[in-house]
């Protein structure tokens, strides 16, 4: 018995290394108790006949007999409260491996939402949305995980488990961040979808302009025609012309137009946007 309470005393519930191994130990030390009750309770009646029967040693049997009972009781109450601690230790410690898992995790989230790649161009601005949209998916898909740690902590701080302070900080401060990630996730959202408008204009700005400039050697030929024919072959061919410059003047004031509103809205790349206007600007009226 004696060696069982100081297995029961042992702290060594506190060093969290193979706490699994010293719970599921302690656990079967348990069983060996239970299974030695009958034991002890035989020793008590075999005790207490003796002591009833005025044997010669009574006194002598009934010191021994309360060492006994003291020591059982001892050894139970001792025995269960490390049951308890090293289950506390081992939930906490279960816990504390969730949180460091859940903050390794929010590391890279939070450098992923740092990053001020907006795309080189439509196509790679859409990837990065697509990318973006997958992040926000497992942002959301994390929170019943967050939610249950959170819980889990404030619980067992609730229920007084032995030094649980550190970790229900530790789940306050993962709480915190995770609630952090709304605004810089819808940030990043909305820079992506500001960077697409900005490529999917700018595609569609250079295609008037590069067909601008495509307009230009025909309309600066200095060939007007050696013959009445040519020059009224050459006529008629300027006329279709002027139609489609006519035709495309609503479609370039447009996209004018969407340029002008992105600069006037503050865009990232209102800089941009005025060199393109001005370039398309002064394309347009030079044909």
């Amino acid at each position: 018995m004696n060696s069982r309470l100081q297995l029961a005393y042992d702290n060594d519930y506190i060093d969290p290394t193979n706490l699994r191994s010293k719970l599921q130990k302690h656990l079967a030390a348990e069983t060996e108790l239970v299974a030695n009750e009958n034991r002890i309770e035989n020793i008590k009646s075999d005790g207490y006949k003796l002591i009833s029967s005025n044997h010669i040693e009574k006194e002598r049997i009934r010191m021994q007999l309360n060492e006994v009972i003291s020591g059982w009781d001892e050894l139970k109450s001792k025995s269960a409260k490390k049951t308890k601690l090293l289950k506390e230790s081992y939930e906490a410690y279960q816990l504390s491996r969730k949180l460091d898992d859940i903050e390794k995790w929010l590391d890279g989230i939070e450098h992923s939402l740092s990053t001020d790649d907006h795309g080189k161009d439509t196509q790679s601005v859409e990837k990065l949305i697509k990318k973006h949209d997958e992040l926000r998916a497992e942002v959301e898909a994390k929170r019943p995980l967050v939610e249950e740690v959170v819980q889990k902590a404030a619980e067992m701080k609730q229920s007084n488990f032995e030094n649980i302070g550190e970790q229900f900080e530790h789940s306050e401060r993962i709480q915190e961040r995770y609630n952090g990630l709304k605004e810089p996730c819808q940030i990043r959202a909305d820079n992506l979808q500001d960077s697409l408008k900005f490529f999917q204009w700018i595609d569609e700005a250079n295609e008037q302009v590069d067909w601008l400039h495509e307009l230009v050697p025909r309309l600066q030929s200095s060939d007007y025609g050696s013959t009445l024919h040519a020059a009224q072959l050459l006529n008629t061919k300027h006329g279709i012309l002027k139609q489609q410059i006519d035709s495309h003047a609503p479609i370039i004031s447009q996209v004018k137009k969407n340029g002008y509103e992105m600069k006037s809205s503050g865009h990232f790349a209102s800089k941009d946007i005025e060199k393109v206007l001005h370039t398309l600007t002064n394309q347009f009226d030079a044909v």
